[in-house]
C-alpha cells in the first residue's frame, strides 16, 4: 500500500500525533503528505497538517543536534509551509515563522560581517594594561 493510500480519516491525526512522539517523524511526514495530497478537503486536514509540521519540527530538532543548520531552516519551512496552506494551527505557524526570522537575521548579521567595511578592517586600538593587574602588584609586595 503506498503512502496516504486507503486511510481512514477518523483517528488518522491522534495516530499520526502518537507515532510522531515516539519518533517516527520521517514516517509522520511522509504518509502525512500524501494523505494531504489526496484528502486536503477532509475536515480532519488541519490536525493531519500539525502532526505532520511538528514531525517536521521534531525532524528539523535532530538536523540541528547533527550540526546541520540550513536542513533545520528547510524542515521548519516545510512544517510551516504545510500549516499554511491548511489552516491549522495558526500560533504554531507564527511560532514557527519567527524562528525562521529570527534565523535569517541573524545570517544576515554574520553575512554583513565579510563586507568590506573600514571600521572593521582596521584592529581597534590596544587597550591598557587590566587595572586589576595594576593593583595586584601594588598589594602583594614582592619578598626576596
Amino acid at each position: 500500500m503506498q503512502p496516504g493510500r486507503q486511510l481512514c480519516a477518523p483517528g488518522l491525526a491522534g495516530a499520526l500525533a502518537l507515532m510522531q512522539e515516539v519518533g517516527d517523524a520521517d514516517v509522520v511526514r511522509r504518509w502525512g503528505a500524501a494523505w494531504l495530497a489526496d484528502s486536503g478537503r477532509d475536515p480532519a486536514a488541519p490536525d493531519v497538517a500539525l502532526a505532520c509540521a511538528l514531525a517536521a519540527s521534531d525532524a528539523a530538532s535532530a538536523a540541528l543536534g547533527a550540526g546541520d543548520s540550513l536542513g533545520a531552516a528547510a524542515l521548519l519551512e516545510e512544517g510551516l509551509e504545510v500549516l499554511r496552506a491548511h489552516g491549522a494551527a495558526p500560533a504554531t505557524a507564527a511560532e514557527i515563522a519567527g524562528a525562521l526570522e529570527v534565523r535569517a537575521r541573524g545570517r544576515a548579521r554574520a553575512l554583513s560581517w565579510h563586507r568590506p567595511c573600514p571600521a572593521r578592517c582596521h584592529p581597534p586600538p590596544a587597550l591598557p594594561e587590566p587595572l586589576g593587574a595594576q593593583t595586584q602588584e601594588r598589594a602583594a609586595p614582592r619578598l626576596p
